[in-house]
Order: C-alpha cells, then structure tokens, then sequence
C-alpha cells in the first residue's frame, strides 16, 4: 500500500512538506479534518476507516492482510482505534503506521460541534506516559527472559484441549449413554446420568467460556501465523451459542478502550441492572440485589437470540467468511445442544443442555461483574467526561493506569484460581494486556503491582472471590435503590 495514498472521491489538504515524524508515525499538519460521524460512516470491509492517535486511516486494503485477523479491524471500523491499537501492539508496530493509507487528521473535540452536541465525548487518553512505558518494557523484557511466548505454549494446548473435551462430552453426556448402548431405551437411563452431565457440564460449560472462549476471541490462544486455528478461536463464542461480532465490537473494542466510562457497553444493562450512575432509575432496581441470580442463569440461553439478532442487523460490517463463521458455528451448536439430545432421548436431553448453560451462566456472570463494578473503583460519567473537557479540552490522563483504576483482581498470585476463571481473576493484567494467554498473567500481576507501588498508582487486589464479589453487591445495593424524584 502506498503512504498517504489519496481516498477515491476525498479531496486532502496535504502540508507541502513530508508528512512523517521521528517515530514514523503521521503528523497531522495540513491534513483534511474528519468529524467523528464522517469517521463513523466507513465501517464495511469495502470501506473501512479507523482512528489512531489522532490520524485517520484507510485500512480497506489491509484487512486481508492483518496478522491478527481482518475481524479485529473490522470490530473498531468507523472508531477511534487507539486504545486497541495500543493495547494488541508492541511498540514497535507503531513505527510501521506511515506505510498505510492516511485520509486525514480526526477534528479536534472542541471543533466537532456534532460530538459535542450528543454528548458523545469520550476520555482523552495518553497511551506513552512514562508510567506505561515503564510498565510494557518490564513485562516485554521478563517475557524474553523467561524464553516464553505470549500464546501458543504448551500448557495452554493443553489445558484447552482438557476443557474442550470433557465440556463436549459432559453437556450432551445423555445422548452418548444412549450411543454406548448401555440402556435400550431413553426412558431407562437413570437420573444420576442427568445430574452428572448437570453438575460436570455447567462448571465445564463456564471453564468453555472463561478460558477458552474469552482468550479465543482476544487472540491469546493462538499464534497469528495459524490463520486456520486462528478463525476457528475467534468463533468459539459461536460454537458455544454466543456471536463472536456482536462481542468484539461491544466487549473487545468499546467495554476494554473506555472501560468504566458512559462509552462502555458492559455498565449498560437497562432495564435489568443499574450499575452506573448515568444509568436511568427505576423502582425495580431496589430488587437487584436478589433478582440478579435468576437473570445470571438465563444470560447464556439470551445469548443465541440476541447475537444472532445483532449479527443479522449488522452484518454489512463484517467481512463475508465472519458472517459464515457465525452462522456455521452456530448451528453447529444447535445440532449438538438441541438436535442431537432430541433425537437420542427426546426433550428430556434438551432440558438437560438448558440446565447446563444456566449452571454455566451462574459461574460466569459474577467473576465478570466483580471485575468492574465496585464502588471502590473509578467510573466517569457523561457529564464528569463533559466537565473535564470544558476545564482542559487538551488534558490527557494515563490509559493503563485508568484500565487500573477501574479494575480489580482477586487471588492474583493463585494459579489454581487463574486456572479456574480463565484468568479473569486477573482483570488488571487483563486489560493491560489482553492478548496475551492468561495462564502468564500470575507473574505479570507481581510486576504490576510492583509498578504501581513504584509510581503511587493504587491496585486492587482482593484476597478472595467473595471480597471482590461483596463489593458488586454493595454498588448493586446503593445503585438500585436510588430512585427517581417522584418515586421518594
């Protein structure tokens, strides 16, 4: 791809002298300015623009190109891409952005009347302050030092092949008592067969999701030069009922670039759960803090309506091979959860495969609520975003130490534990460095932490699951039962 090639039908107003800096990347002088909803209106793998620090490029021709996958552009298409950028990429990769194709300098806020006027004004982010720089070259060199590599190794090899296979043979455990030919008939299996697909598959069925799915679709299982395997954990969401789209645009872009901010999707649960101060109040949100079970075991069985939903309404963002893989995988799921027990033992089986999934659900979703939502931790609302942008339009704070601020780990020292909840226990280390496989992140939390003491950045490490879950509770509590005006 040339540099600074021109857009077709775009007419760029170019510094005459060359647009390049010391590190590589484009400067913005002389380039057009592009408002955030122009920005917005490329987001198809026929037209795909994104933002990096400011300079907006068209990455139309790389797509195919990118070694972790046309979908992960494809989930930040029409945004402001720094924060995955950042986050996916050593530093090095920075210096290559001058080879690709530059359409123009994103408007600054102040300028984009547009922006402001929908109070769609996120948190302006350093991504090089010395804190962060300090913190990536420490984890980089240890990394090397240990002789290790990011994904791929062979404990996670194996570890995922455990979980997959005891989960697939677990969650349908009836119908494969009916292949082995023990029982002549469906009636005659007994119920402790039933109990047992139950009581192995729902703890497998949330090991499924935490450590296979959730580092699948984050590119920390496997190596960029597997594109094959690559797909394949990139839909692993699909295969277990979910939609790997519709959660790397709202989960992998939005919730890890603005965590704990009105940008981020994962504090948006309305009409269900009031988790956030911009979130609206209403007089059932005083139950939360007992209802939340109930709506926890049904989040897995949702997610095959709703997904499938999402995908069909958006399908235009997504290449034509992540639109396949979703419906492909998807039915696959369908077969082997619902075709499948039906047929070797009726609607039992089908019972059966729903009652997992709700067991798998009640694991999973508090470990992902207790990750964020605390009132011991820091959340900016519209308006605080708002304020500070009026105060210092041009203030910048530190992106790695906000995802530290508003994240807290539990057991980080336990590998068992990190075993357990595929290293969501980890949440910090987590989102600082999301594609790296999670059974690194022990070794990397103690140089976190070290770092955070070096540079006065507080951590959260609580001692169990309970302590950190108690916190949840607590803001669900004073959340929930703050109600409108009228209501008092």
């Amino acid at each position: 791809m040339p540099p600074n090639a021109d857009t077709p039908g775009m007419v760029t107003r170019r510094a005459s002298r060359k647009i390049q800096s010391n590190d590589g990347v484009p400067l913005t002088a002389g380039l057009m300015k592009v408002s955030r909803s122009e920005l917005a209106s490329h987001c198809t793998p026929t037209d795909c623009w994104l933002n990096i620090d400011n300079v907006v490029y068209d990455v139309t021709d790389f797509l195919d190109k990118h070694p972790g996958g046309g979908a992960q552009l494809m989930s930040a298409a029409g945004e402001d891409a720094s924060a995955m950028f950042h986050a996916l990429h050593p530093g090095w990769v920075r210096s290559t952005l001058k080879n690709y194709k530059v359409v123009g300098q994103l408007l600054p806020m102040h300028e984009d009347t547009e922006a402001l006027a929908s109070k769609k004004v996120a948190p302006n982010f350093e991504y090089f302050d010395d804190f962060s720089v300090t913190l990536r070259k420490r984890v980089d060199s240890e990394m090397t030092r240990r002789g290790d590599l990011p994904r791929g190794t062979m404990r996670m090899w194996a570890e995922t092949i455990f979980i997959v296979a005891v989960y697939f043979l677990a969650n349908n455990l009836p119908a494969w008592v009916m292949v082995s030919g023990l029982y002549e008939t469906a009636e005659a299996i007994p119920w402790w067969v039933y109990i047992a697909s139950v009581v192995i598959g729902g703890p497998f069925g949330a090991l499924m999701g935490m450590n296979v799915m959730h580092s699948g679709n984050h590119g920390g299982l496997v190596n960029k030069d597997s594109p094959v395997l690559q797909f394949i954990a990139e839909h692993t969401l699909d295969l277990v009922g979910g939609g790997s789209g519709r959660w790397k645009r709202s989960h992998n872009f939005a919730h890890h670039s603005y965590t704990n901010t009105s940008q981020d999707p994962d504090l948006q649960f309305e009409p269900f759960f009031r988790i956030y101060e911009d979130n609206a109040k209403y007089w059932h949100y005083q139950g939360q803090t007992y209802y939340w079970p109930i709506l926890a075991m049904l989040n897995h069985s949702t997610w095959e309506i709703r997904d499938t939903l999402y995908m069909l309404g958006d399908y235009k963002r997504w290449q034509n091979k992540d639109v396949i893989g979703h419906f492909f995988f998807s039915a696959l799921h369908k077969v082997y959860c619902y075709v499948i027990p039906y047929m070797m033992v009726g609607m039992p089986g089908i019972y059966c495969s729903l009652t997992v999934k709700a067991v798998a659900s009640f694991f999973v979703v508090p470990i992902f609520l207790a990750s964020h939502n605390s009132m011991e931790l820091e959340h900016k609302t519209r308006d605080d975003a708002l304020d500070e942008f009026d105060a210092d339009p041009d203030q910048k704070e530190s992106w790695m130490k906000w995802q530290i601020l508003t994240s807290q780990d539990f057991n980080a020292k336990s590998p068992l534990v990190n075993f357990l909840t595929g290293g969501l226990n980890h949440q910090i280390e987590h989102h600082l460095f999301p594609s790296i496989h999670h059974s690194h992140l022990p070794w990397i939390a103690q140089i976190v932490e070290d770092t955070c003491k070096e540079y006065g950045v507080p951590y959260t490490n609580k001692s169990s699951f309970w302590e950190a879950f108690k916190t949840t509770l607590t803001a669900m509590d004073t959340l929930g039962n703050e109600l409108p005006e009228k209501s008092k």
